[in-house]
């Protein structure tokens, strides 16, 4: 899940994806989190955020931040009027190289 759901990166609002990690990983974990820009803009990858987590035996929950600006840090197109969703999808990896279920989701940009 997300929050908030839209959100307005040019006043600088950031979104919050939140995920739960699968019992198949091994602390620590690597968390990647892909975004995709609408398909009306290309559907390509803007942004790809990490961030290592704890991934005990029996699961648990986390977050990453995103600021709505692409990898090259300008921020993605959207704008007061006109709302854009993105789309993400979120794995996490262990050092042993185990994946966990790839979650996906959408986020709105103003």
């Amino acid at each position: 899940s997300d929050s908030p759901d839209p959100f307005s990166h040019h006043t600088g609002q950031t979104t919050t994806i939140q995920f739960r990690v699968s019992d198949n990983l091994s602390a620590p974990c690597t968390i990647r989190v892909n975004i995709f820009s609408p398909p009306s803009l290309g559907g390509g990858l803007v942004r790809t955020l990490t961030k290592t987590v704890s991934c005990p035996p029996g699961g648990a929950t986390g977050f990453i931040v995103w600021d709505g600006r692409d990898n090259s840090g300008s921020l993605v197109s959207g704008s007061p009027f006109l709302l854009r969703t993105y789309t993400y999808q979120v794995q996490g990896r262990d050092n042993a190289q185990n994946v966990s279920n790839m979650m996906s989701g959408s986020v709105g940009v103003r």
